[in-house]
């Protein structure tokens, strides 16, 4: 039986999970889900928050991006893409921390004030520490940590619409060749165009 994903075209969560399952080449189907207050005929998240995405895989259900990208490396025997080895792991595990924990807060407030209009300073100001920490964590081959790992596909997601906002993103680039590098794998072309 093919994994389920609980999607939702808009989610960078939701992108991050596609990507992966592309490139382990795991059969999967979307079920188009409705996020927060949309009531579009589509079928809510079985999310407690009314999230995506929500991995349901048979009698097992997942929510939290992070958590699923984790449990379908090992679930696919991907050790090369998430190691068993405790500092290679670590390694991973602080590059996907990152982005959740300190880019993520900085960056869903430009995104959001984007969409309305001009970007307050203080805002681009505070993503700008957030990206210049986050550029120092990762590897300058284009990749977090050196070679293709599960922390590559979270980074896609939270980062694919960087080149939309009003940064210079030249002030970062290793984070410029990791968005060239990593957006340029099939894989990732193909959970993009799943739903584009």
């Amino acid at each position: 039986m093919a994994l389920r994903l609980h999607d939702h075209h808009d989610s960078t969560n939701a992108l991050k999970v596609r990507f992966l399952l592309e490139e382990i080449g795991e059969p999967w189907e979307s079920v188009p889900t409705a996020m927060g207050s949309e009531r579009d005929g589509r079928e809510g998240s079985s999310s407690p928050f009314g999230l995506v995405p929500v991995l349901d895989d048979g009698d097992f259900v997942l929510t939290e991006s992070n958590t699923i990208l984790r449990y379908l490396a090992d679930r696919a025997g991907r050790s090369d893409m998430y190691p068993r080895g405790p500092r290679a792991r670590a390694r991973v595990d602080e590059r996907m921390d990152a982005l959740s924990l300190q880019v993520r807060s900085a960056l869903w407030p430009v995104e959001s004030a984007a969409a309305a209009g001009p970007v307050p300073a203080a805002l681009t100001d505070e993503l700008a520490v957030a990206l210049d920490g986050f550029s120092d964590l990762i590897d300058t081959n284009g990749t977090c940590t050196g070679s293709f790992s599960i922390a590559d596909c979270a980074a896609m997601g939270r980062l694919v619409h960087l080149p939309e906002l009003p940064l210079n993103l030249g002030r970062w680039p290793k984070i410029e060749h990791l968005l060239a590098t990593i957006g340029s794998r099939p894989a990732f072309l193909r959970a993009v165009g799943e739903h584009h």
